[in-house]
């Protein structure tokens, strides 16, 4: 949800043609889609995590670190987490209609938006493990999914 990149890059295009199922890395965003590091909530680790490296790379071959990603942060593992607010409040009202959370609404949409794409959530507990998969068993609505895509691009232009 929050790197849509290989919708506009050709890469899901290419697998569809190919038939190949391609892997979504990170798709909680190394917990930010958790919620956990909200308004409010815990403060985003200090300590370089994947995320933190990943915007180092040239991933794309531009001859220049992922920007997108950086936009992210205000400074280096400072997330800018009232700009990501209204998103997570448009989650947590889904989540409350189908007595999910706002991790499931999250794998939830993105199982929505890409049939054949294989994702891989994190899981350091049991109760993370019985998150991810409860997210499997319901379905959003196509409204639903359609208010977060619609949001979800609001969110990025903040960002630009």
């Amino acid at each position: 949800m929050l790197f849509r990149h290989p919708e506009t890059n050709g890469l899901l295009e290419t697998c569809d043609e190919l038939n190949v199922a391609p892997i979504a890395i990170l798709p909680l965003a190394e917990g930010i889609l958790t919620g956990k590091y909200r308004v409010g909530g815990m403060d985003y680790p200090k300590n370089v995590k994947s995320i933190m490296k990943v915007m180092q790379l040239d991933i794309f071959g531009t001859g220049h670190p992922t920007f997108w990603l950086k936009s992210l942060f205000k400074k280096p593992y400072e997330l800018e987490r009232e700009k990501l607010e209204p998103l997570f409040e448009l989650m947590e009202e889904i989540a409350s209609t189908h007595q999910a959370t706002i991790v499931q609404v999250a794998l939830n949409w993105l199982l929505n938006s890409h049939p054949k794409m294989i994702y891989i959530p994190g899981a350091k507990n049991l109760k993370q493990v019985s998150d991810n998969l409860s997210s499997l068993q319901w379905k959003m609505t196509d409204d639903e999914f359609q208010r977060i895509s619609r949001l979800e691009r609001e969110v990025w232009k903040a960002y630009k």
